[in-house]
């Protein structure tokens, strides 16, 4: 009888969306990690290389180059995979495990391009891998594979963290956590998880202490904790410091002074934090890496902000957004393989049944109208102005550090948006219930397998060439 009433409690708590997201993102998250060639993730060298010089002690190069020192042998590896990802024979996965030769030359750079303003924290899983393995001599496939997983346990683990936690809005964390981008981001080297996942993890702080009815004393420390670890990954995060208006300072009554003077100071302090790494990194010079240059483009935006303003509405309504940003948001692998006929953005049914499986996500919160005071509405709206506000920053960094001179819309990815996606329901539940939908997990499920499953035959297609 006990086994016979474990067993049924495991699968009691599989039913469960939190523990259903941890099954799935670890099933096809474990896959993509070792099925993707090395290196073919999103920008995944560059990044690779930044967590190889920050195991190393290299925060910035002492030329103020972006770029670091590596081993000519971890080039060497990295390299065969770009060059085949330009050939015609598919991958081996025999030949991810083979090492290259033995890294007893002296060290050569190793260039990461704008991956040089990310902040360790934001590749902090990665870094303890690769430092532990890089402190024992392991050879370099393990190391780079174990980074990889590193990433995806970080990644997983906060994220049903966030789904159990958060007291409403589950599905569409459980969407958003299985987004084919969301995995292929999580099982790779690059600077886009910890943010996402961060993000996340403070919408659920922030809405699970706002239904208690006894605020958690500590709810407002932990929350603090996060956006400051939150706005060290990117300075761009910053925007999601007054969320600490909408969480209690416990101790204090809500009709006083006091508490508002202390959610200010913590977010001052939280703000402050955005620029603590763009003062280390304010010698790099980027050059005319990739074209780009970063003052100029500054320079544009201050002294003809109405054309800045027809950059972006191009961005979002012309060929970039339709090519990028919007498939982007669904699905985007790594980069293009010239004699492999598919293409690396979500085709147009995959963005359907995306945008309408989150929709459904979404339209679950709408439930029945709930009273709000008047003077609490300005905070209610507060998450929905982060929103725009936070994507038009996005935008705005990509144009300055991301976008070659004289391109007519911004670099945009839909992946650059995801920490978005969560803050409205903050909005949401300030004037709406849930809905209790019979069957409604099954549909959210459903649609979730669908992409999953086109993501792993994608992978097949386009590195295997099945």
């Amino acid at each position: 009888m006990p086994v016979h009433g474990s067993v049924e409690q495991i699968f009691r708590r599989l039913k469960e969306l939190p523990s259903l997201y941890a099954v799935l993102a670890l099933t096809v998250g474990t896959f993509l990690v070792f099925a993707q060639p090395p290196g073919q993730g999103l920008d995944e060298i560059r990044h690779f290389y930044r967590v190889w010089t920050f195991t190393g002690g290299a925060f910035v190069d002492a030329h103020g180059r972006a770029g670091g020192p590596i081993p000519q042998c971890l080039s060497v590896y990295m390299n065969h995979f770009a060059s085949a990802a330009s050939g015609r024979a598919p991958f081996s996965l025999s030949q991810y495990w083979q090492s290259p030769q033995a890294c007893t030359t002296k060290p050569i750079f190793g260039a990461y391009g704008t991956a040089v303003y990310n902040a360790p924290i934001a590749y902090l899983p990665e870094i303890i891998a690769v430092g532990i393995l890089r402190a024992v001599g392991a050879p370099i496939p393990l190391i780079f594979f174990a980074g990889r997983l590193a990433t995806l346990l970080a990644f997983v683990g906060i994220f049903y963290v966030a789904i159990r936690l958060i007291p409403v809005g589950k599905q569409v964390l459980f969407v958003l956590g299985l987004f084919p981008t969301t995995l292929l981001l999580a099982s790779t080297y690059s600077a886009d998880p910890m943010p996402i996942a961060l993000a996340v993890l403070a919408v659920s702080i922030t809405l699970r202490c706002r239904h208690r009815d006894v605020p958690d004393r500590r709810s407002f420390p932990i929350l603090f904790l996060v956006l400051a670890a939150l706005t060290l990954t990117k300075p761009t995060m910053f925007i999601f410091a007054p969320l600490l208006f909408m969480v209690p300072v416990p101790g204090f009554s809500r009709t006083r002074p006091r508490p508002v003077l202390v959610q200010a100071t913590a977010v001052v302090v939280v703000a402050a934090l955005a620029g603590v790494w763009s003062l280390v990194t304010r010698r790099v010079k980027i050059g005319n890496v990739y074209g780009l240059n970063p003052d100029k483009q500054i320079h544009f935006i201050l002294h003809d902000p109405f054309g800045y303003g027809w950059v972006l509405a191009r961005t979002f309504f012309e060929s970039m957004g339709e090519a990028r940003w919007l498939p982007g948001f669904i699905f985007s692998i790594g980069f293009p393989r010239p004699f492999v006929p598919d293409n690396i953005y979500a085709p147009v049914g995959l963005v359907v049944v995306g945008a309408l499986t989150l929709w459904y996500a979404y339209q679950l919160q709408f439930g029945a109208k709930q009273r709000i005071d008047h003077g609490a509405l300005t905070l209610a709206w507060l998450p929905v102005v982060l929103t725009v506000a936070g994507i038009i920053l996005v935008e705005t960094t990509l144009f300055v550090y991301g976008t070659p001179l004289g391109q007519p819309v911004t670099a945009a990815e839909g992946r650059y948006f995801y920490p978005f996606v969560a803050l409205p329901l903050l909005t949401i539940d300030c004037f709406r219930r849930e809905r209790q939908v019979l069957r409604s997990t099954r549909w959210i499920v459903a649609g979730s397998v669908i992409m999953l499953t086109w993501l792993v035959i994608k992978i097949f297609v386009h590195d295997y060439n099945v």
